[in-house]
């Protein structure tokens, strides 16, 4: 045999050897990286919730005074500040944009898996997301009510504030609710390990 043929069969054999290595480095590669991923994805998801939750506080502060003015309205005011009626049009959309964000948040949820990441307990992530949805949701509708006060107290009459009144009243009633539900979901939510919500599949 020629000693070409000996050191080219070998050269051959070294460089499949490098490639068969390589591809199985690069399917792990990724593999890992996939994981990585996921576990980031997996870990942002949870600190959004974290975060929308802890908005709440603001919310409850910034609803209970829009409350407190507005059951201090009496009927022989002349005219309320028409900043008010903005500044509650901005409320509103504030909570609109939330709720827009929480419905991202739920569209990322479902797209996590494509990470080789699977979900454990859905209905937990499901119900908390839910619950801040609706909680926005309530602070959205008090702040149409309460801009509707405010209009009608301004340019209409009385009586025009008192039934856009009745609505606002239900509607913080409702976010009240909302927010006894959510506190309760969220506590059993923050108690629940990483591993007991998502795994790797």
């Amino acid at each position: 045999m020629v000693w070409y043929d000996v050191t080219g069969t070998l050269a051959d054999w070294v460089m499949a050897g490098a490639a068969v290595y390589a591809a199985v480095n690069a399917k792990q590669w990724f593999s890992q990286r996939s994981h990585t991923k996921g576990f980031d994805k997996a870990e942002e998801i949870l600190s959004r919730i974290d975060i929308h939750f802890r908005e709440r506080n603001d919310f409850i502060k910034e609803l209970h005074m829009t409350y407190e003015f507005l059951m201090g309205v009496e009927p022989g005011s002349v005219s309320a500040d028409p900043v008010l009626i903005d500044r509650y049009e901005i409320l509103s959309k504030k909570h609109t944009n939330i709720i827009v964000l929480l419905d991202k948040l739920v569209e990322d949820t479902i797209l996590i898996e494509r990470w080789s990441i699977t979900i454990v307990n859905i209905e937990l992530i499901k119900s908390i997301i839910k619950a801040l949805r609706d909680l926005n949701v309530s602070a959205a509708n008090s702040y149409n009510a309460s801009r509707s006060c405010m209009y009608n107290f301004n340019y209409m009459s009385i009586i025009e504030f008192g039934d856009s009144h009745i609505y606002f009243k239900a509607h913080y009633e409702e976010f009240l609710r909302d927010l006894h539900s959510l506190e309760k979901i969220y506590d059993k939510f923050k108690r629940t390990p990483f591993k007991k919500i998502f795994k790797v599949n």
